[in-house]
């Protein structure tokens, strides 16, 4: 009988190393976890109002916990040290939120610190960039802001309504900041269910396209991009004025504004979504170019990589048992 060459154990675990690499990989690329807030639904008292951890694949949501009084929170960001952060319409607040509790902290100790009046209506989204900024928007100002982080006062970028589109939330990654219209204005009928790319320095809006048929006729929406560069949104749905709909998690092109739908939440009122820190930022384009290659889990290179492994295993083992 010939005899099957001689396999080191260590080189079958340096491939499997190599193959547990490409595992995680994999896992790193699965459906990311987001923050949302619901500010409205047919629920009870104990569930509206509260931070949500909501499973983007599944729609499946976690309750964290309430945040406090505030009753309108219509954005949520996560900044460059994981801090998360929320604005209320309702009392014009921008305010940090514990993960574990949902317990929020006004900016500067102070509520209504955004240093506008309480009756002017805003209808805001909240993002955070690379260059550690926080950024508000406006629909009905059709205004760009700047937040300050130690007192929550804002100030506007550009002129008044230079937006010149109802952009009802904003997400950034590498420089980029884009924004997503309101799908159904105050009378029910269409607005702007469309994706643009801002430019942050003049406060100016470029559409790049509509979200397209998959998506259903929304009120407001939130957006973030996730640590791979995707881009999410949640919806806050409504038939008439009393029928609060499943919030819809949806996928979209940053290039295009098509967007995938990918399922429905379990809940109702989701208008604000926070997924990830800042990504796509020069320093994580410096740890990536420190980092060793990783193999894409579904590429032919992986399974051959697999194959491989199992192949000088199954080897291993018949030498052992032959010895």
């Amino acid at each position: 009988m010939n005899k099957l060459p001689k396999v080191s154990m260590s080189r079958v675990a340096r491939i499997a190393s190599a193959l547990a690499l490409t595992g995680a990989a994999m896992l790193a690329h699965g459906e990311p976890m987001g923050y949302a807030i619901n500010s409205r639904g047919n629920l009870t008292d104990d569930q509206m109002h509260v931070l949500w951890q909501i499973d983007l694949a599944t729609g499946s949501s976690r309750r964290i916990g309430k945040v406090g009084n505030f009753i309108d929170v219509e954005g949520l960001a996560i900044g460059a040290d994981g801090t998360l952060y929320g604005a209320d319409d309702s009392s014009k607040t921008v305010f940090t939120i514990n993960l574990n509790s949902g317990f929020p902290s006004a900016l500067g100790g102070v509520i209504s610190n955004m240093g506008v009046p309480l009756g002017q209506a805003l209808d805001v989204g909240l993002t955070a960039t690379c260059d550690d900024q926080l950024l508000l928007v406006s629909d009905v100002e059709r205004s760009l802001f700047r937040v300050d982080r130690a007192s929550g006062q804002i100030s506007r970028i550009g002129s008044a309504g230079s937006l010149a589109a109802p952009i009802t939330d904003i997400a950034a990654r590498a420089g980029e900041l884009y924004g997503i219209g309101e799908g159904l204005d105050g009378s029910g009928r269409a607005a702007s269910p469309d994706l643009y790319r801002i430019d942050i320095e003049t406060a100016t809006a470029t559409r790049i396209g509509a979200l397209g048929p998959q998506v259903a006729p929304y009120a407001n929406a939130g957006l973030a991009f996730d640590d791979q560069g995707r881009l999410w949104a949640v919806t806050d749905r409504r038939q008439g004025d009393n029928l609060d709909l499943p919030s819809q998690i949806i996928q979209i092109d940053p290039e295009t504004g098509a967007a995938l739908a990918v399922r429905d939440a379990d809940l109702v009122g989701f208008e604000s979504l926070a997924i990830a820190p800042p990504s796509g930022c020069a320093d994580d384009e410096q740890a990536n170019a420190d980092a060793p290659p990783a193999i894409p889990a579904s590429s032919p290179w992986s399974l051959a990589l697999m194959a491989l492994v199992l192949l000088l295993a199954g080897r291993w083992t018949l030498l052992r048992t032959q010895r």
